[in-house]
């Protein structure tokens, strides 16, 4: 009896987590049945309708009503009815536990976020501001380190050819100090007028392609404006390479 309840559970479990998609799959079943319902029930309707109006015609010698017809083939549709309520439910619960779900993380990023932002005040309060670009110099080099231009692609970009990796996509892109930071300050005016924007309308300023989420990822103007956090670095190649990091580090927008 403990397997079959630990089974139970297990299978009680996996539905829940998977109940968006499973929900969303229920929908897309539902249409298709719900059309077959319909079109398997029109035959017999429209047989009882005629019943229905030779049957007034001979008693009354008139045409039934819309009404009439109605009330003579209503119950074949039932089913139909049926099942494509069964499948507006499955659609709208679908959509309810996907929001919530979205909520809850949007939420987790925040506090994510804020505890981010506190660790990062109390290292400089801790450190000094000297010693905390020293510790952040080291991590750039060991983001360098972990990955080697030599396995990358190098996107050539907008500008010169200096050589540039971005600590939040993990690329190595070519361009020049005066292209990057120009980009961000457009970027920055934009971000004053739109309110948010994402991190892949910055790759964009820098001639970068989009990455995959990047459209959920970014900035928003009530945080303040993005600063770049650059450290002069060499790569595996042996190259001297700039490592962006950024002041505000983007959050799920």
């Amino acid at each position: 009896m403990s397997d079959v309840k630990q089974g139970i559970i297990s299978l009680a479990k996996t539905f829940t987590r998977n109940s968006p998609t499973i929900l969303t799959g229920l929908g897309a079943a539902g249409v298709i049945v719900t059309t077959v319902l319909a079109v398997k029930a029109t035959p017999k309707a429209i047989q009882l309708i005629n019943e229905k109006k030779e049957a007034v015609y001979l008693a009354e010698s008139r045409e039934i009503t819309t009404a009439e017809k109605a009330q003579a083939a209503w119950q074949c549709y039932v089913p139909a009815v049926i099942m494509g309520a069964a499948t507006i439910t499955c659609i709208i619960a679908s959509n309810k536990i996907s929001m919530r779900r979205n909520a809850a993380i949007v939420s987790l990023f925040s506090i994510t976020q804020s505890a981010m932002e506190t660790y990062q005040k109390k290292v400089v309060e801790q450190l000094g501001t000297k010693k905390e670009t020293l510790l952040r110099g080291d991590i750039a080099q060991d983001q360098l380190n972990a990955h080697p231009v030599d396995g990358q692609t190098v996107i050539f970009s907008k500008g010169g050819s200096t050589l540039f990796f971005d600590s939040f996509s993990g690329r190595y892109f070519k361009s020049d100090l005066e292209t990057v930071n120009k980009a961000l300050n457009e970027f920055n005016a934009r971000l004053l007028r739109e309110d948010y924007l994402n991190i892949n309308d910055l790759f964009d300023d820098w001639g970068l392609e989009p990455i995959k989420g990047g459209e959920w990822m970014g900035w928003m103007a009530e945080k303040g404006l993005v600063e770049l956090r650059i450290s002069a670095k060499v790569a595996t190649s042996g190259d001297p390479c700039l490592v962006i990091d950024y002041s505000i580090e983007p959050v799920h927008i």
